[in-house]
């Protein structure tokens, strides 16, 4: 590769070095954020050879070059130290309009939460394998090994909070503490209350019980907690503020989230749940045709982040994601039609 032919050819097709906001790579990838993304001939960047692709996301102009390679060019872009290389994710945030960033955001707060719940996954499908093939296992080997399939998705609420608090600026222990109040054992359980074996407390008007299985309602408490937070520092004097912003931001934090935030997003939670599930229970398998056909309408415009919220909450109260088995159908299904063009040609 001639790293400096591809560097200029770049530089020339991203509109120039003036139009160059912010610059950083990663492993493979060139990701630029420019002034006016008008400038930017896509097609001409596709074909500079040595290019293994371009796409742009999320208001980041990402240039796939290769390991190794990527630092050259990025080296070369960058000889004189004029273009800025921190802080892109911010400046990438400011291209967005307000739409792609409430995607962005949902996006943000539950992609760290996926290794955890696939690596539970994963263990699930190991033990499930080990007892289909006969093999029993005692009651303390079976224990030790719901603690770590169960642990993650009981506590599932709280990593939510604490997610949540750290894309929007809090303080993540804060945001910790705050979803564990959510879920803490001295509240009435969610599953006890709803069978019916326990009553919620009674705070007057208001019935205070867990928030056991949901997302909604810790994401949104996590948002109003981290933005509480903020405010409250703006104004706290310094002197106090190790102290009484931690107060005050898990005190008025729990009374929203149980009496006012909690219920209003678990209602709703329990809505958007029951109408998801009318339609993928829809005879003749028509509700998964549905889903399989936006699939890809929903991953183009960006709305596939919105549903990590419905299939998390599918694996927190069910242990099971149907979303994952049709998305796999509709997956194959496309691989297929693309196989038959190829050899249709």
């Amino acid at each position: 590769m001639d790293y400096n032919l591809v560097a200029e050819l770049i530089l020339k097709n991203v509109g120039g070095k003036s139009n160059i906001k912010v610059m950083e790579h990663c492993a493979t990838r060139l990701r630029i954020v420019v002034n006016d993304d008008s400038k930017v001939n896509s097609e001409e960047i596709k074909n500079i050879k040595g290019i293994g692709g371009y796409f742009f996301q999320s208001g980041q102009h990402q240039i796939i070059i290769g390991t190794g390679k990527v630092n050259k060019v990025f080296d070369i872009l960058n000889k004189d130290g004029e273009i800025k290389t921190s802080g892109i994710k911010e400046e990438a945030y400011s291209n967005l309009n307000i739409y792609q960033k409430a995607l962005r955001s949902l996006a943000d707060v539950f992609i760290p939460l996926i290794p955890v719940l696939v690596a539970t996954g994963l263990f699930m499908g190991v033990r499930g394998f080990i007892l289909q093939l006969g093999v029993e296992l005692s009651p303390e080997i079976l224990t030790l090994s719901q603690v770590v399939t169960d642990t993650v998705f009981i506590f599932l609420p709280a990593l939510v909070v604490w997610s949540t608090f750290k894309r929007f600026g809090g303080t993540p222990v804060i945001g910790m503490v705050l979803g564990l109040m959510l879920i803490a054992p001295m509240i009435p359980n969610a599953w006890d209350v709803a069978s019916g074996n326990v009553a919620p407390l009674q705070l007057g008007i208001f019935e205070i019980q867990g928030f056991q299985g949901t997302i909604i309602p810790a994401l949104i408490v996590g948002i109003f907690g981290a933005y509480v937070e903020k405010w409250i520092k703006s104004w706290m004097p310094s002197v106090v503020d190790l102290i009484f912003t931690p107060f005050l931001t898990i005190i008025i934090g729990m009374i929203a989230g149980f009496l006012i935030l909690g219920p209003i997003f678990s209602t709703i939670e329990h809505l958007i749940m029951n109408s998801i599930k009318y339609i993928l229970n829809m005879p003749f398998g028509l509700g998964g045709a549905i889903y399989g056909a936006c699939q890809q309408v929903l991953t183009v415009t960006g709305l596939h982040h919105s549903l990590m919220i419905v299939e998390t909450s599918y694996l927190s109260t069910e242990g099971i994601n149907p979303l994952n088995a049709l998305l796999t159908a509709s997956m194959a299904g496309q691989a297929g039609a693309a196989i038959a063009f190829v050899l249709k040609e």
